[in-house]
């Protein structure tokens, strides 16, 4: 199906519909198959076992393969196993993802990367002869210039997050990110146990199952208790963070959650994300006098030379005072 038809068909027709429908209000049988189900699955379970990958990155590698699977079935029906695959059809969903979907270049280079791992792995399992990917370039990324709070702004955002639905839990990991830097993914992964109350640490899993342990801020501490003693009663979950109804707190909760606190604080910064928050931790450690050495634990980072893009900040100054871990937000 050439491009200008389907996009014609993207505006009457939503993903997953096939002219099969079966029962009024169920799938029927085309809505149901997927091409490369299989080896898609085996795919995500190799990731996990092999390389140890966290449930976050999983979910987006899934999410891309699922997008092209569904693209598959919508515009490229003839496709049902990987040697069915070739240049001309990776280069038909990019496309697609561009002009149909309205997708960034920033989204359309982490799903590449998502394809090519998977063509990897299908090459590896002998199952296509080369990565059918390999002649799609990559959209070039525009980089923006990185954005930060000031001190008073990330007060103000703590603050404004107790004002939400959920004070407790908004408040608390606000309150996480700003102390201790972690990342969304690093979030969303926490469990119970990875909280110790006692020894006022948390241990946050990173790249690769890597693991790490801080220290926490008094006023990070009793946040995260506060929460847990508000914390819906959900004995078969062990995720840190719940939704009201004892569910796994999502990315697109965290997200909605850091838009009302930024409009409640009254902050108006292009490019302000939540990832916006690791960037201010990490800043304000290094102003505080952090050496680099303790800001490369805090970020969890393995090479010197990543941590070394946060310490840059003006605000330090040529000589600035030994940090005593006094956390900059706690006063």
């Amino acid at each position: 199906m050439s491009l200008p038809h389907a996009v014609e068909v993207e505006s009457r027709a939503r993903p997953g519909e096939g002219k099969s429908r079966g029962v009024p209000g169920q799938p029927g049988p085309a809505a149901l198959h997927r091409p490369l189900a299989r080896w898609i699955a085996e795919f995500l379970e190799d990731l996990a076992r092999r390389e140890a990958r966290s449930e976050n990155t999983l979910r987006h590698y899934a999410h891309d393969l699922d997008l092209f699977t569904r693209y598959l079935k919508m515009y490229v029906p003839g496709v049902e196993t990987p040697e069915d695959i070739d240049s001309r059809v990776v280069t038909g969903f990019f496309r697609y993802l561009r002009l149909v979907r309205g997708n960034s270049a920033a989204s359309s280079r982490r799903r590449l990367a998502s394809l090519r791992r998977f063509f990897a792995y299908l090459e590896r399992q002998g199952a296509i002869p080369r990565d059918p990917s390999s002649a799609v370039p990559a959209q070039r990324v525009r980089s923006r210039p990185s954005v930060t709070l000031t001190r008073d702004e990330a007060l103000r955002l703590l603050e404004a997050a107790k004002m939400s639905r959920f004070p407790a839990r908004d408040y608390a990991m606000f309150r996480l990110f700003l102390t201790c830097g972690c990342t969304l993914s690093e979030l969303l992964s926490l469990k119970l146990d990875d909280f110790d109350p006692a020894a006022g640490t948390i241990t946050f899993t990173g790249r690769r199952g890597r693991r790490r342990t801080l220290g926490l801020s008094p006023a990070c501490r009793q946040a995260l208790a506060e929460y847990l003693a508000q914390r819906p009663k959900a004995p078969a979950s062990r995720s840190f963070f719940l939704n009201r109804r004892g569910e796994p707190v999502t990315k697109g909760a965290v997200y909605h959650a850091f838009r009302l606190a930024v409009r409640r604080a009254g902050i108006e910064r292009p490019g302000l994300t939540v990832h916006s928050l690791r960037r201010t931790c990490l800043t304000l450690l290094w102003e505080a006098g952090v050496s680099l050495r303790a800001l490369q634990q805090v970020a969890g980072h393995a090479s010197l030379s990543s941590t070394r893009t946060y310490a840059r900040s003006k605000a330090r100054g040529a000589n600035p005072h030994a940090w005593k871990w006094n956390h900059p937000l706690d006063g």
